[in-house]
């Protein structure tokens, strides 16, 4: 567990007794944090009213910070790992007041890949660990203040400040590219919940009735909307 303040994260030992480890890179206080559990390392995100997205590990009997990025210029709410399955990296995703939902790899790199060798557009990177953001999912209005992904790591959800729920599914390229195909709106509990259908016209913006359909499904109309836009 972490502290309010951002001061320190606590373990409870063999003794059934809990021993702090105190950080202070988040003056802020942290708003969420998130163990990695398909990790054979104690892998741990947090977030706060910083706007930072913090990786940490454990070194020993203390723990040492792994990755670090700003994600946002407004708080954090909430972070998720993705359980992982079969990929050859690690996901998570972030919220907070801004309204965006940004999806980042987290993967081991090779010894010989450095900080200093590292691609431009990388978002922290160490001499073993490299985190970057894969996608920015815009949603309005925000803040969106919780995400969480199914028990397959396939489907991500969200949830925004005004009682809107909207889903995405993780598609087959590589890198992954996630594409809405549920939105629930407050008020609409009387109603089936609108698919949106995965296809190029929803993504390219084109091509007749079936791509206004998928539009239409996705925004939900007015302010209540949502669109996928995808960073490469």
């Amino acid at each position: 567990m972490t502290s309010g303040r951002g001061e320190g994260i606590a373990n409870c030992g063999q003794e059934d007794c809990f021993t702090s480890h105190k950080r202070s890179n988040c003056p802020r206080g942290c708003t969420a944090l998130a163990w990695n559990f398909d990790s054979e390392d104690q892998i741990l995100a947090v977030v706060g009213n910083d706007g930072i997205l913090d990786v940490w590990g454990k070194s020993g009997r203390g723990w040492s910070r792994l990755a670090e990025q700003k994600a946002s210029s407004a708080p954090l709410k909430d972070v998720a790992w993705a359980p992982n399955l079969c990929r050859p990296y690690d996901l998570l995703a972030t919220c907070g007041d801004e309204p965006l939902v940004h999806i980042w790899q987290w993967k081991q790199q090779p010894q010989q890949d450095t900080s200093a060798n590292a691609p431009s557009g990388v978002a922290g990177a160490s001499d073993k660990w490299l985190l970057q953001i894969l996608q920015k999912i815009e949603i309005s209005p925000g803040p969106i203040w919780r995400v969480c992904f199914n028990v397959t790591g396939t489907v991500l959800t969200a949830a925004a400040d005004d009682g809107t729920v909207i889903s995405w599914r993780c598609g087959d390229q590589e890198p992954p590219e996630w594409v809405p195909i549920t939105t629930l709106i407050p008020g609409d509990d009387k109603k089936e919940p609108r698919p949106s259908f995965m296809s190029d016209r929803l993504l390219n913006g084109s091509g007749g009735g079936g791509g206004g359909a998928a539009a239409t499904a996705v925004s939900g109309g007015g302010a209540h909307g949502a669109d996928a836009m995808v960073d490469h």
